[in-house]
């Protein structure tokens, strides 16, 4: 550490939602959120303030991922940000221009690092797999965890992954080919972050509330740092002398790396309840960490570079009254037997050591201090923000279900009798795709369909999706035919009722038949008429796909019950176009 502790430098608010990616260069700093927004900062040299330069936009869901990407000549620069839209967006990074979209992971895109190789990069998902991008093509899919895919790193021995599996993988990559050359077993939970400490060892941190230090060619775990975080540790990176950790306590630690004991040097409390992502700014002496009430705060040792006393005192009031959730200590609080202010008295042990106070009815919490010798107030204790809820929507704590994190997970109870069925859902998901996806991986039956999406509407507090999308399935999906149903208006478009039994079915008839007015319920043929299904068929004064001359892949669709309800309707169709055994079984 360059001076005696970190200080508060700067404070940025430009982001509407947590700040869950966050890198940096030599002279600018980048942050990702889930407002779906990336921006970029640079220092104002006169008053040595961040000011917003350019904003990266094209996901639509939120960002979790970014990395940096050097181009074959140098001469260009890129940052590349993942999303839970499961996709990758290549910008110019001076420009804001998207220049690539890379798909190909099935599920959100939750680790990038930049490779030494131009115009390449390395992507972990939630899907469990590894991809290796060159020249912004993947190039190789690497399949190995069990679990999500938390961190990548590139190091002189290959590639790092850390996963939900509790593993970190050392892969050898030559071409097209990767291979598994170590495993590093040691965590007790999901891995969520990786570092470089030097050439021949790097640094993980995890949800079990630890950072472990690793030979790398070795594969040995030399260290392990604990007793800082009281919760989930979800990253980690190198500062000059030392590293910086932070995580579900909403708190930084940093570390010396060097030392026999690999003491806690110092830890600083955030006024909110994740610190996200942390990276490092002016080449290790700062660092700047993203947290979860939309706010990057930087520090530094540098005092020409530090806040003033009045930011600085502002900043510390904030964390005295910030209200921490319960799990900073436990899950259980006995009041009455924590003792009162008269117990702060006694210096602590070490650096960030946690002390609970009692005062009346409310419980405080304290960090102690190893240089200023005392004990610093960094909250009160409140109830999980699992728990608590504004407007019906719950605290920025996340629910872990199978090493992801979820707004909710729900149980459900389909058959008495029968344990009910966990339903993860973020609150960013369409209700009904949560509910389609949940019934096929169930092996339910689809009538449950709208039970279970209302149920998730009613239960958090989404709005029921009423814009057209995409295509959707007319027997399986959303927008199919429901016996008994009313028609459903929305939009201003008329939705059909069954157009095989309905009281709007085609009926032959003798005679002319008065075409009806567009907008009519009254239906032609259902297969050849002006009136018959066209795929997501909207009025045509706002419908964005028709007229339609292409054909339309489903992405979501029963193939077994199509073909079943082709065949109920070629048994009630005039004998003259009924297909015979033999050519329906061709169809």
């Amino acid at each position: 550490m360059v001076g005696d502790r970190f200080l508060l430098r700067a404070t940025i608010q430009g982001h509407e939602a947590d700040v869950r990616a966050i890198t940096s260069d030599s002279v600018r700093l980048y942050t990702g959120s889930r407002d779906k927004l990336s921006k970029q900062w640079i220092v104002d040299s006169k008053d040595d303030t961040f000011r917003e330069t350019l904003v990266y936009s094209a996901h639509t869901n939120f960002v979790s991922a970014m990395c940096l990407i050097n181009s074959a000549d140098g001469s260009e620069k890129y940052i590349a940000t993942g999303s839970n839209d499961k996709t990758i967006k290549i910008f110019n990074i001076d420009t804001g221009e998207l220049v690539q979209s890379l798909s190909g992971h099935l599920d959100t895109i939750s680790a990038l690092s930049g490779l030494s190789s131009a115009n390449s990069l390395v992507s972990g998902s939630w899907d469990r797999t590894v991809k290796l991008w060159r020249d912004f093509r993947c190039e190789l899919t690497l399949k190995e965890h069990s679990a999500a895919v938390w961190a990548v790193l590139e190091t002189h021995y290959g590639i790092l992954t850390g996963s939900a599996d509790k593993l970190v993988i050392l892969w050898s990559v030559s071409g097209s080919v990767g291979v598994v050359g170590r495993r590093f077993v040691g965590h007790e939970d999901c891995v969520r972050g990786l570092a470089h400490l030097s050439v021949e060892e790097f640094l993980s941190c995890s949800n079990d509330t630890t950072v472990r230090q690793w030979n790398t060619s070795k594969g040995t775990c030399s260290r392990i740092f604990k007793g800082g975080h009281t919760s989930f540790v979800y990253d980690v990176c190198m500062l000059s002398g030392c590293f910086a950790s932070c995580g579900e306590d909403g708190a930084v630690r940093l570390w010396m790396s060097h030392s026999e004991r690999g003491d806690l040097a110092q830890s600083i409390a955030l006024p909110c309840s994740s610190a996200w992502c942390i990276t490092d700014v002016a080449n290790g002496e700062d660092f700047a960490v993203g947290c979860s009430d939309g706010t990057v705060r930087i520090f530094t040792t540098c005092l020409e570079r530090a806040a003033s006393n009045a930011e600085r005192e502002i900043f510390q009031q904030e964390v005295a009254n910030f209200k921490r959730p319960a799990t900073v200590a436990g899950d259980s609080i006995d009041i009455k037997s924590l003792p009162g202010e008269e117990d702060l008295e006694n210096p602590g042990i070490k650096e960030g050591q946690t002390k609970l106070i009692r005062v009346g009815e409310k419980v405080w919490v304290y960090n102690w201090s190893t240089i200023e010798r005392k004990w610093v107030q960094v909250g009160e204790v409140v109830d999980s923000p699992q728990n608590e809820t504004t407007n019906g929507t719950p605290g920025t704590n996340k629910v872990w279900y199978e090493g992801l994190e979820y707004d909710y997970v729900f149980d459900v109870d389909i058959k008495e009798g029968a344990p009910s069925i966990k339903l993860p859902y973020n609150k960013s998901d369409d209700p009904w795709f949560a509910a389609q996806r949940f019934i096929q991986e169930h092996q339910l039956d689809a009538a449950f369909l709208e039970q279970v999406a209302q149920f998730i509407i009613d239960n958090s507090g989404s709005h029921k999706q009423t814009a057209v999308t995409g295509p959707s399935d007319p027997f399986t999906g959303a927008q199919r035919y429901l016996p008994g149903s009313a028609n459903v208006t929305t939009n201003n478009s008329s939705f059909m009722s069954d157009p095989f039994t309905g009281a709007n079915r085609y009926i032959p008839t003798a005679g002319n038949v008065q075409q009806p007015k567009p907008g009519s319920s009254n239906l032609s043929d259902p297969i050849t008429g002006s009136s018959r299904y066209i795929p997501n068929s909207v009025d045509s004064a706002t419908s964005i796909f028709t007229p339609q001359s292409d054909y339309i892949a489903f992405n979501q669709a029963s193939i077994p019950q199509i073909l079943k309800k082709i065949e109920e309707f070629n048994t009630k169709v005039p004998f003259a176009v009924k297909l015979d055994a033999d050519h329906f079984r061709e169809v």
